[in-house]
């Protein structure tokens, strides 16, 4: 009797080796799957592994990982907090919470996900880039960059991410570091030679560097992966007409945008504005109305359309525009000089006045001219 308990346990036991075997090995199946890139694969094995051994966290971890690779953040979501209840102090496990709670608009969540993972691990870098991929996204580039900068400093590996690249160098443009966002673009450009916004972005970059053939060539580049891209065509057009002052070639440009897109805004106002230049002030004022009304707040349109209705002496249509553009944007030069050129012509001595002292206190040269004029009015 005693003989057949012992083979009995030995049995048991034996079998319960074997299914902790069968569970680990289907595990480890899953780590190559999810080395390959094949997370749905992954996932069917890390679930076969559960199926055996419950107990297997690991196992609970790598298939919410591969959820998140999947974007089925809704399923992640809920593998994750299963997996944060038994291992609550690992700082993985907070960091893809938080990256979770991030993509499902769960902000607030997420920082404090990211805070649990940092008050575990105050080295965990990605933390920073995620930090500052939120405040990209909010615009705020400021605290872009100073987070970005941060991820650089603690991290121990070399960073690979064209996206994290390119995200810096539009960080550093629009703080106005254009030689620190060169370097940044170049590294982005080096890991992914195809990535269209990256070219755009240089070609903006090199044409605040006064590099305007490298910007046209940056431009031309983005052109040539994405033709149908009305942004390179907008990019090479106005390094002819601000840089060059070559408006036939700029309206050319301009024109190819056109034809991709009739009502794109910036085709429309530097179409607008070239015709100006070329004293042919009724043809621009179609295009001016078309870039207001792609943009109703676009305010250099409506400085530019009141020049066009001014030199056309319909004064009450320019009156109306500049008045626009001057409340839309308080600080520009040109609607200002524009109306006070308005006011002059009206005689209207108050209100050119009025256009110098605002002129005045922009610093801007025409201030001084305007005042004589308007003092010779009676």
């Amino acid at each position: 009797m005693r003989r057949i308990i012992l083979l009995t346990i030995l049995f048991c036991a034996n079998c319960y080796i074997g299914k902790a075997q069968t569970a680990q090995s289907l595990f480890d199946e899953g780590k190559e799957l999810k080395k390959s890139g094949k997370c749905s694969e992954a996932i069917g094995k890390f679930n076969q592994s559960l199926s055996l051994d419950p107990a297997l966290t690991d196992a609970l971890y790598e298939k919410g990982w591969c959820q998140v690779e999947l974007k089925q953040y809704d399923q992640a979501l809920k593998t994750l907090r299963d997996v944060r209840n038994v291992w609550p102090n690992v700082a993985r496990v907070h960091f893809e919470l938080g990256y979770v709670f991030e993509k499902t608009g769960y902000t607030d969540s997420a920082v404090k996900s990211y805070e649990a993972c940092l008050q575990i691990n105050p080295s965990y870098s990605l933390v920073y880039k995620q930090y500052g991929n939120m405040a990209y996204d909010k615009q705020d580039y400021k605290t872009a960059l100073r987070q970005f900068l941060k991820y650089i400093e603690i991290t121990k590996t070399e960073i690979k991410d064209y996206a994290f690249w390119y995200r810096k160098g539009y960080t550093e443009n629009n703080t106005e570091d254009f030689a620190a966002a060169k370097q940044s673009l170049m590294r982005s450009l080096y890991l992914k030679p195809d990535y269209a916004k990256t070219y755009l972005e240089l070609g903006y970059t090199n044409d605040k560097l006064n590099l305007y053939d490298s910007a046209i060539f940056y431009f031309q580049k983005a052109v040539n992966l994405e033709p149908n891209n009305h942004v390179g065509y907008n990019g090479i057009a106005a390094v002819y007409r601000d840089r060059y002052k070559n408006i036939p070639t700029a309206m050319e440009w301009y024109q190819k945008t056109l034809q991709l897109k009739p009502t794109e805004r910036k085709a429309n106002f530097g179409m607008g504005y070239c015709l100006n230049t070329q004293s042919k002030f009724s043809d621009a004022i179609s295009y001016l109305k078309q870039a207001i009304a792609s943009e109703p707040n676009y305010s250099a349109a409506y400085t530019e359309i009141g020049y066009s209705y001014y030199k056309t002496n319909q004064d009450e249509l320019a009156e109306q525009h500049l008045k626009k553009a001057i409340e839309m944007n308080p600080s520009g030069v040109s609607q200002h000089y524009y109306a006070a050129l308005l006011y002059l012509r009206k005689k209207d001595k108050q209100k050119a006045l009025n256009m110098a002292d605002a002129l005045q206190r922009m610093g801007s040269r025409y201030a001084t001219e305007i005042r004589e004029r308007a003092n010779q009015l009676p």
